[in-house]
């Protein structure tokens, strides 16, 4: 069943937003990222630390579940408004610290995030990691962050510009499968948008920058192809100079294009532009629709230029699903061992769990003969992560559970935002 009133309230938000970001932003300067690195599952239990601060209206489970889940039936518009309000919350969501967390990035770059100060959206950081592990570390009364969340800012917590989107493009699609801005291209699942050329090899793409392919193209060419995109579609740059020159970085339409065309129907670059939602580790204030300040590392309004996105040398792309909507397809999940059956530890961990959406938390629950059920969850880390083995993220899993027979229920969250059962049988430790 289709949440009708979630679409009628997003159309509502992006006209009210349109106005909102005409008068609250400018024009944001390009951003240096660095790509995503995998990472191994470390183990974490969030506790529930004093209640010294608290934030105003912090978000909840509930409200994501707002959210709808996609599915063939809905509109290319719909499937757009689940990537855009799943961007939007993931790059918002309030919260707190009764702590001082300061971490270094790979890249070299030191961040600072001071107790007592309202921030929004995930921690800017190389994990790949999403909204629903996030929120697993802010409680849902206060916004205050878990008081063990600060060690895992940095190996569990936090994504960079291009595993933020890949999330929200998750929402929708089973085909996207980069890791990275010099993955964004057409074998890792994206479609560039317009008739653009790219004339050399996309499999070698890190030997064509897309400035060059902006410069090849010509201007108007260019201008013409960012005036097609629509909401949830993506930019991305991708140069490589050198050092700090390098460039790589990529962003969600979350307004569609403002155009300006002079007399000869040219478009005027300077005067036609775009409004994006993106990642970026530079914190600037935001200020929600209910009045709340944030500081942000994850920007919904950022204002650039049709001259600014050409000079620097972004190219359009959009995602298959939201071309063609009966290409959404349901979310299924597969295990090596049928429901019921009785399995030692050791081949219970060297099971497979695949999907056909990526992973995202695998959630492993024992019960032993007097009841009492122990929760054995890990995250997956990362992105575009469709098969996992269980040992690979369930530490030391052998010697937790001990010898003996025991009931496991195994479940699966995945991108599109389901939680889907997977397993239920036995267990026999050794």
């Amino acid at each position: 069943m289709m949440n009708r009133s979630f679409f009628r309230r997003a159309a509502t938000l992006l006209l009210a937003l349109a106005l909102f970001a005409l008068s609250a932003c400018g024009s944001a300067a390009p951003k240096t990222t660095t790509p995503a690195a995998g990472q191994t599952q470390t183990a974490a239990t969030p506790s529930k630390p004093e209640k010294t601060y608290a934030v105003d209206q912090p978000y909840t489970r509930a409200m994501l579940e707002e959210i709808p889940v996609a599915s063939a039936e809905n509109t290319s518009d719909e499937l757009r408004a689940i990537c855009l309000s799943f961007a939007r919350m993931q790059g918002t969501i309030p919260w707190i610290s009764a702590n001082n967390i300061n971490y270094l990035l790979d890249s070299g770059l030191y961040l600072k995030f001071k107790k007592g100060t309202v921030y929004g959206g995930c921690p800017y950081t190389n994990v790949g990691s999403n909204l629903y592990t996030f929120m697993d570390f802010v409680d849902e009364e206060t916004g205050l962050l878990d008081e063990t969340a600060a060690s895992h800012v940095g190996d569990l917590l936090g994504n960079n510009c291009c595993t933020a989107l890949f999330w929200a493009w998750a929402r929708v699609s089973s085909s996207i499968t980069f890791t990275h801005t010099q993955g964004l291209v057409p074998r890792t699942g994206v479609i560039p948008l317009g008739d653009y050329r790219i004339d050399r090899d996309l499999h070698n793409f890190a030997e064509t920058t897309t400035e060059e392919i902006c410069q090849e193209n010509g201007e108007q060419k260019m201008y013409e192809c960012y005036a097609q995109l629509l909401l949830a579609d993506g930019m991305v740059v991708n140069n490589q100079r050198g050092g700090s020159n390098d460039r790589h970085h990529v962003m969600m339409v979350s307004q569609l294009p403002h155009v300006v065309r002079d007399a000869s129907g040219a478009i005027d670059p300077a005067e036609s532009y775009i409004i994006f939602v993106e990642q970026d580790e530079i914190i600037r204030p935001y200020t929600l629709e209910n009045g709340l300040s944030l500081q942000c590392e994850g920007h919904i309004d950022s204002k650039y230029s049709f001259q600014n996105l050409f000079k620097t040398g972004y190219i359009p792309f959009t995602i298959p699903e939201l071309v063609d909507p009966s290409s959404v397809q349901k979310a299924s999940v597969s295990f090596s061992y049928e429901n019921g059956e009785s399995v030692a530890v050791k081949d219970f961990l060297a099971a497979t769990v695949s999907s056909n959406y990526a992973l995202s938390r695998l959630i492993v629950k024992v019960t032993d003969s007097a009841g009492t059920v122990t929760d054995y969850s890990a995250y997956v880390p990362g992105v575009a992560h469709y098969s996992v083995q269980l040992g690979d993220r369930l530490m030391s899993f052998n010697r937790k559970v001990g010898k003996g027979t025991f009931q496991v229920d195994v479940s699966v969250l995945v991108g599109s935002g389901e939680t889907l059962p997977l397993f239920h049988g036995t267990l026999i430790g050794e």
